[in-house]
């Protein structure tokens, strides 16, 4: 394998395809240095004393990982690295413990309180991931490789000659950290470069922190790095591409933090300020900061999350009626169902989608057994999935065109077609996913990725060594719902029903795959 030529090396990110290749068969994208990309990026380098992997990566890619290292090196693998929890960056260790290799595992000291959040929401997080994906046979995992090493702000490593200084950094997690080889101007950035607009607005998950991930970027610009290795997406070559990424995407976020701020000390509404806030219009452009899985309006709701708590500045939420109690008031002063549908129908038809929703959304509340309701939801939402390129808000909006689906008695939609936003965001016909859930050709459905298996077991060890210290510290490295009927009103369905004839889908577009095969 040979350090060049590769299709995910650029030195002019401005003027980048977008969507990256999902994955690319293993190589050296820079000197010593592996990449695996099947949706996340895994590096793996060599090293005076064994093999230096950062993000292993998957569970399910565990053996397509350990498969092509080994292809490249029969190196020792030395010490493994986090830059933070997430499962697509640090569960994909197993084929090596298997294989007999007992790395060092380092990372921030948060991301063993990241492991323990996720024991204690396991079936949170399966739902959400769902929802996201739209992959109903989707199992968070619940089996943890361990860091053996963790460090609080900074921690040097010697492996030979290579010095490797790990940095924390809050930005996507709380225990995120950035990987910086001085001797080889080696970055590698985790998901604090993703190729698309930071996911800092994630509107399902836990809290991010906008205005850290300024200051990790910031304080990586300033170490005029020549390779840039971000979490997803290519690698940047070249001082002045490498600062640039860095930069744009720091002004990105502080384009938005200021104006958030800005208003609230003002002592406008969070309504007020969600609608007013607007990013960057040029840097939005930009191939590597397009918001194609976060939203820049989800970003300003994080910020005011953080600083201002969760009241959304509407007294009547503060202890709110339910929301089917709130829908059949409005549907009745309305006039009733019919005349909302048809309101809801006219907008959907003028283009005003946002307001439709809400038509949509009341009515099925107010009478959840109207077909016209449900018909008026599916489309509406339909729709919306169509018009955004946020794998965010599609995973949101095609759940709730799935749930108006099912209670019409259809089949639910599992994966969208690529949306009609912006032709340069699906430069492959491939939509923008997370999590092993992606589309193939246009207007066709499908399944992607690896298959999901639950991970073998790991023991939790006790870590060997913390270095918690607030300076830097030096390691010097050792060895079926029936159809609705006009006139009557339908039963509510159990989550549990609900799941069964989604899987039961799912199930029988895989047979029928296999069937084609």
């Amino acid at each position: 394998m040979t350090a060049s030529p590769s299709i995910m090396v650029t030195a002019t990110p401005e003027r980048a395809v977008v969507p990256p290749p999902r994955s690319v068969p293993a190589h050296e994208v820079a000197p010593q240095l592996l990449l695996h990309r099947v949706f996340v990026n895994t590096y793996a380098l060599r090293t005076d004393v064994g093999l230096l992997l950062i993000d292993p990566g998957l569970a399910q890619t565990t053996g397509s990982v350990h498969k092509a290292v080994r292809a490249w090196s029969d190196a020792p693998l030395h010490t493994a690295v986090y830059t933070h929890g997430h499962i697509d960056h640090a569960f994909g260790l197993q084929a090596f413990l298997d294989a007999g290799e007992r790395p060092q595992i380092i990372a921030q000291e948060n991301c063993v309180q990241h492991f323990q959040r996720y024991r204690l929401t396991h079936g949170l997080n399966t739902y959400i991931n769902r929802r996201q994906t739209g992959n109903p046979a989707f199992v968070f995992p619940d089996r943890f490789t361990w860091p053996t090493l963790t460090f609080r702000d900074s921690l040097v490593q010697h492996l030979g000659n290579i010095e490797a200084r790990y940095c924390a950094a809050k930005g996507e997690t709380d225990d995120h950290c950035y990987v910086w080889l001085p001797a080889l101007s080696y970055l590698f950035t985790g998901d604090l470069i993703l190729w698309v607009a930071p996911n800092c607005g994630n509107p399902q998950k836990v809290q991010r922190y906008p205005v850290e991930w300024v200051s990790a970027l910031e304080q990586m610009a300033a170490l005029g790095a020549e390779w840039l290795f971000p979490g997803h997406g290519y690698v940047i070559h070249g001082r002045r591409a490498v600062q640039t990424v860095l930069m744009d995407t720091a002004r990105y976020l502080q384009v938005i933090i200021d104006q958030v701020l800005t208003r609230m000390n003002a002592g406008q509404t969070p309504e007020e300020i969600f609608h007013a806030v607007e990013a960057d219009p040029d840097l939005s452009r930009r191939p590597y900061l397009l918001a194609r899985y976060d939203h820049p309006k989800f970003i300003v709701r994080n910020l005011m999350r953080q600083w201002g708590g969760w009241w959304n500045g509407n007294a009547a939420d503060l202890l709110p009626a339910t929301w089917e109690m709130q829908a059949r008031e409005i549907v009745g002063l309305t006039g009733g169902v019919a005349a909302v549908v048809a309101r809801g129908r006219r907008l959907l038809d003028q283009g005003d989608t946002a307001l439709a929703a809400h038509l949509a959304e009341w009515v099925t509340r107010a009478d959840p057994s109207d077909r016209s309701g449900q018909l008026l939801k599916r489309d509406v939402y339909a729709k919306r999935l169509e018009e955004v390129a946020s794998t965010m808000a599609q995973g949101i909006y095609r759940a709730a065109m799935n749930d108006a689906r099912v209670a019409l008695g259809e089949e639910p939609v599992l994966h969208p077609p690529p949306c009609r936003c912006d032709p340069r965001l699906h430069a492959s016909g491939e939509a923008p996913d997370r999590l092993g859930v992606g589309t193939g050709q246009r207007g066709r459905h499908r399944l992607t990725g690896p298959r999901l298996r639950r991970p073998a077991r790991v023991e939790e060890p006790v870590p060997r060594a913390s270095a918690r210290s607030d300076g830097e510290r030096s390691h010097r490295a050792s060895s079926g719902r029936a159809a609705l009927r006009p006139a009557a009103r339908m039963p509510s369905t159990s989550a549990y029903a609900r799941l069964r004839s989604v899987l039961r889908t799912w199930l029988m577009m895989r047979l029928r795959a296999a069937e084609v095969r």
